[in-house]
């Protein structure tokens, strides 16, 4: 931004976009407007509880959990545990659920000083409420530390963060408000207890569910978590950074522009990687046999792929023609190009020395779930290429960028998500059976606990939210909160059965003391997580409503599904408690059920562990074809010569006697020895070299003339002189036969390439044969020039000589350069009348038939 500042241009409007727009925007809202919306929950949870709680110094819980979140959170900078968009999260929880320890220790402290006149009311309040809220806050780190399995760190982190938090707030939350309201009572006593009495009549009436209903909710519970899970991994997740700012920012309306105009809305590529070589180990033709089928293929058969590019598909587009089989560049033309490049292209493109490579794919608009299944299909097609090019054995590729890990965010958070809440679950009834050693209490306990799990999923899917990374671990934090709910109900009722009272008059008391303390905390907390619902984020506002919608189901379940099923397991004997006939033989046998149901939990619970610290993602077995060629290095393009000394010297003639009938030419004794009996590769190397072939010439000794040639003049600067005109000039005929006489080329031979007519040396007159109309095939191979190769192809491809097809390809060259060709628009379609008659023109010289001269042309256009 900074570098367009006070920059204009006619006629051009631009947009400045890209993903650390938005997230720049998120992360200034999280550091600006978020304290402003916090200060807004401050305010709404101190009207609530002044409306709700009361009770004298009815703010003094909110000023509690404020000390606690605050020694909370130096307790971790502490331990070292960096804070992120999803730690940072864990504050309005942390301020629920603290907030409530606040508020029962304040409400039991109220009630222990005014309404049953306790001696000691402080101490009673540590020794009846203080086990009951260590159970809860040791329940509530169980379920926070399963999310320690996760896939992802900073869900882990999220996991420590609330253990920690929720500790210091135990602790906090029951000591300062004890300290307090003990030097408060000493200074001005509280005479007269305040009764809620419509909160406490309405709590009442909740848990004063018919009996008959009990069986029904049992089944409920039963039913309900598994319809939940069921759903959980249907839920919409939104991983993708761009949807989670605002929607009416200027960066999210200028990254919409951008995929309108652009079509398509963030990039991956795929990182190639080779070992083996100190350098050029991309630049081979398996290589690029590799990375053009893949390319290829992916676009093609992917919509989201919008287009592609690297190095090898740029020069694959380039010699793409109408009517021909797409065909792979070969490592020489990749290494050309390479070197044309400019060196911001060359950075891009090529690394590690020449090592490494990437391809980048252009991403239309699609979601992240989308996105997964073309990832997926990527990976496997490397893996397994079917009938295209595999990777040589020394490479090895796999997907990058930015949009790889929003599918790998998104792999991971959904990854084990219904084994988070399983091992929750788990680790609350192993604490349960531990604590209350009763496999009876330990199921009350979680039976609310299970209806709100699967209740809370199933309203999410019902209403269609779309979760985010910071509502995917809905499940432990649901244990959490209604497993504190139900505890400290359930221990009250034990309190008031164990003072006389009957089950239905214990669970009245119960509900009635608890309820006023729950239901200020619960409005507390609903009205805090209500005002995120009011950020223009969606990443807040779908937390926030999210967990309000956690916290009133988790209260809901506790308080009506709990007292029912509580009275009537009490009535029926199965609690064991005064009054009642137990329907076990003794303590013990309950005990050892109970370690038998957590052993086998136990159990659960390590495997699950052990399985998810133990799972790694799928390995596929990569085909590979073994790396047998060397990269093609600069040396490899520079001219071959087979002598440093390029010294030529005239030729000795010697003439036969009269009556003899052959003149003998002996080569002179500094003649070049033959080169290898390949064709060079080179336009203007392999034009001379074919000439001297055809006119005679041995392979070794024409490519002897080529190489001495451009050892002398460059190619750049032949064709500079006119080697391709008709007819040559005479300083370059000059050069290609002072080559050929050094290579000791037969003078006929010289004279045949030179179009001359060859000299006699005897005096019986000897006479040339003028060349044939049609000129002789080529070598089979196919050409390595871009228009070459393509010609080539075009006649092959139509049923052309394999030689013919090479020979139309070397004489369109040697009579247009292939620079000169791409200007005249020999890629364009329809192809200009000119190139056409050019072409047509050297396929008939080479003796083409003309049924495929036809054919190629109507390819052509």
């Amino acid at each position: 931004r900074q570098a367009f500042e006070g920059v204009q241009f006619d006629n051009v409007d631009y947009v400045i976009t890209g993903t650390p727009t938005f997230l720049n925007d998120i992360n200034d809202y999280l550091q600006g407007g978020m304290l402003t919306l916090g200060a807004i929950a401050l305010v709404v949870m101190a009207v609530v509880l002044l409306l709700a709680f009361r009770v004298r110094w009815r703010l003094l819980p909110l000023a509690i959990v404020i000390v606690g979140v605050l020694w909370a959170f130096s307790i971790l900078g502490l331990v070292g545990i960096d804070l992120s968009l999803v730690t940072i999260s864990g504050l309005p929880i942390l301020i629920g659920i603290g907030i409530d320890f606040a508020i029962q220790t304040h409400n039991r402290v109220e009630e222990e000083v005014a309404a049953d006149h306790t001696p000691e009311p402080f101490a009673e309040t540590s020794q009846k409420l203080g086990p009951a809220l260590l159970v809860a806050t040791i329940a509530a780190v169980a379920a926070f530390l399963a999310m320690r399995i996760s896939r992802v760190p900073m869900i882990r982190d999220f996991g420590v963060l609330l253990s920690i938090g929720i500790v210091t707030l135990f602790v906090v939350g029951l000591i300062l408000p004890t300290a307090i309201l003990g030097w408060r009572e000493r200074r001005s006593p509280t005479r007269e207890f305040v009764r809620s009495e419509r909160i406490e009549k309405a709590v009442v009436w909740l848990s004063g569910l018919p009996r008959g209903l009990v069986i029904p909710l049992v089944v409920l519970a039963a039913v309900i978590p598994i319809a939940g899970l069921a759903v959980e991994d249907g839920l919409k997740i939104e991983s993708d950074p761009i949807n989670w700012a605002d929607q009416d920012s200027q960066s999210i309306r200028n990254a919409r522009i951008f995929e309108n105009e652009t079509g398509y809305a963030t990039t991956f590529g795929v990182f190639i990687e080779t070992t083996g070589h100190e350098s050029n180990g991309i630049f081979t033709d398996q290589m690029a046999s590799f990375i053009h089928d893949l390319a290829i293929t992916e676009v093609d058969t992917h919509p989201e792929l919008a287009e592609v590019s690297s190095l090898t598909t740029t020069l694959s587009f380039l010699i793409d023609l109408p009517g021909t089989t797409p065909l792979p560049p070969t490592g020489r033309d990749m290494l050309l190009a390479y070197e044309q490049a400019p060196t911001d292209i060359q950075n891009l493109l090529v690394g590690d020395n020449g090592n490494a490579a990437q391809i980048n794919f252009r991403v239309a608009p699609s979601s992240l779930q989308e996105r997964s299944v073309v990832m997926d299909q990527l990976v496997h097609d490397i893996a397994d290429p079917g009938d295209r090019a595999p990777i040589p054995d020394n490479a090895t590729a796999a997907p990058a960028g930015l949009a790889v890990v929003g599918v790998g965010l998104l792999d991971n958070l959904t990854a084990n998500r219904t084994a988070l809440t399983l091992v929750a679950l788990a680790a609350v009834a192993i604490w349960m059976l531990i604590r209350f050693r009763s496999l009876t209490l330990a199921v009350l306990a979680l039976v609310p606990v299970l209806i709100a799990v699967g209740g809370a999923s199933l309203i999410v899917a019902a209403l269609g939210i779309t979760l985010s990374p910071l509502t995917t671990v809905g499940g432990p934090l649901i244990i959490a909160t209604c497993g504190e709910f139900t505890i400290l109900i359930l221990t009250r009722y034990l309190e008031e059965r164990n003072r006389g009272l009957e089950p239905r008059e214990a669970t009245d008391v119960a509900s009635a003391r608890t309820g006023r303390a729950f239901f200020a905390s619960a409005l507390t907390t609903i009205g805090g997580f209500g005002v995120l619902y009011l950020s223009p984020l969606p990443l807040l506002s779908d937390f926030g409503l999210v967990v309000a919608l956690n916290i009133t189901v988790a209260l809901l379940s506790a308080l009506v599904v709990l007292p029912p099923i509580m009275v009537a397991a009490d009535e029926a004997g199965l609690l064991g408690l005064p009054g009642t006939q137990s329907r076990f033989a003794s303590p013990a046998v309950r005990a050892a059920t109970a370690g038998v149901v957590g052993v086998l939990l136990a159990g659960y619970v390590i495997f699950a562990v052990s399985d998810a610290v133990a799972s790694t993602d799928e390995e596929l077995a990569i085909q590979t074809v073994p790396a047998t060629e060397q990269p093609v290095t600069l040396e490899d393009l520079a001219p071959s010569t087979t002598e440093a000394v390029t010294t030529t010297t005239s030729a000795t003639t010697t003439t036969a006697a009269p009556d003899e009938s052959t003149t003998t030419t002996e080569p002179p004794p500094t003649t070049l020895p033959p080169g290898p009996a390949e064709r060079p590769t080179t336009l203007v190397g392999g034009g001379i070299y074919d000439a001297y072939v055809a006119a005679g010439a041995e392979p070794g000794v024409a490519r002897c003339t080529a190489d001495a040639l451009l050892a002398e003049t460059s190619e750049a600067d032949l064709l500079t002189m006119g080697i391709a005109n008709q007819p040559i000039p005479d300083d370059v005929r000059d050069l290609i036969g002072a080559a050929a006489e050094a290579c000791g080329v037969p003078a006929d031979v010289r004279a045949i390439v030179a179009g001359e007519e060859p000299t006699t040396t005897t005096e019986e007159e000897t006479t040339t044969e003028p060349p044939a109309t049609t000129l002789p095939p080529g070598p089979p191979e196919r050409p390595t020039g871009l228009v070459a190769g393509a010609v080539y192809d075009a006649y092959v491809a139509q049923g052309a000589d394999p030689g013919v097809a090479r020979c139309t390809a070397d004489a369109l060259i040697a009579e247009t350069s292939e620079a000169d060709l791409l200007a005249m628009g020999i890629a364009n379609q329809p192809m200009p009348t000119e190139v056409a008659d050019l072409i047509g023109a050297a396929a008939e010289a080479c003796g083409v038939p003309t049924e495929i001269r036809e054919a190629v042309a109507a390819a052509a256009g």
